[in-house]
């Protein structure tokens, strides 16, 4: 997805771990297997593969009606020349992302169709939080619930950039 900045939709990331492997696998099903009420490490999620697995917040600010998370995190560890490295990619919820392009759309759509553009105080009021406020919203939402998702991993399970 070229067309969407990578702060509206994924972004793509390579750690490594001072642990083997199995190690850190174990550390994360140890986290991953608290149960909702242990609030002490805010990640949830499972291993859908040996080495891969998916997490999301436990809690959160906003659940959508579907049950999805903010974000999403999807990763895999591999081990490389007896090192072990875990990549994984944050999204946030693809509704945030659709909202960012569709209010607008809908705002200028309807602006369109009224014939009534800049007319008075009370439409600016409606076509600026349409056409700015409610994507600087979903923006912030985007940046701010990905990133909050991959910092509590990466520290959580003390991992170091690559360079």
């Amino acid at each position: 997805m070229k067309l969407i900045p990578k702060q509206l939709w994924k972004e793509d990331f390579l750690y490594s771990s001072d642990q083997t492997i199995d190690e850190l696998k174990t550390d994360i099903e140890n986290v991953l297997s608290k149960k909702w009420w242990q609030m002490d490490i805010n990640l949830t999620g499972s291993f859908f593969a040996p080495y891969a697995f998916r997490m999301t917040p436990k809690w959160q600010l906003a659940v959508f009606s579907n049950g999805g998370s903010t974000a999403y995190l999807n990763g895999e560890m591999i081990t490389h020349e007896n090192q072990t490295l875990v990549r994984f990619t944050v999204r946030p919820n693809s509704t945030f992302t659709l909202f960012f392009f569709i209010a607008p759309l809908l705002m200028i759509i309807v602006m369109i169709n009224s014939g009534k553009i800049l007319t008075d105080q009370n439409g600016l009021v409606a076509e600026g939080i349409f056409l700015v406020g409610v994507p600087v919203i979903m923006y912030f939402a985007c940046v701010i619930s990905k990133s909050a998702l991959k910092n509590r991993f990466v520290q959580t399970f003390k991992l170091k950039e690559l360079p």
